[in-house]
């Protein structure tokens, strides 16, 4: 089946919701869906955000 939508989740840091619901709609959907996450203000790493 050809793939006929694509799906952006979007978030602010891309460190966690975006990226696991992604790979959730991946898991269950990929043969329907691209999908992809991306953050609006993208963080490096988790752990960056927690040393502030």
């Amino acid at each position: 089946m050809i793939k006929g939508r694509r799906v952006l989740f979007l978030c602010t840091a891309n460190l966690a919701r975006s990226q696991m619901t992604e790979a959730l709609l991946k898991h269950h959907a990929s043969e329907y869906f691209d999908v992809l996450s991306a953050g609006t203000a993208p963080k490096k790493s988790l752990y960056e955000r927690l040393k502030h």
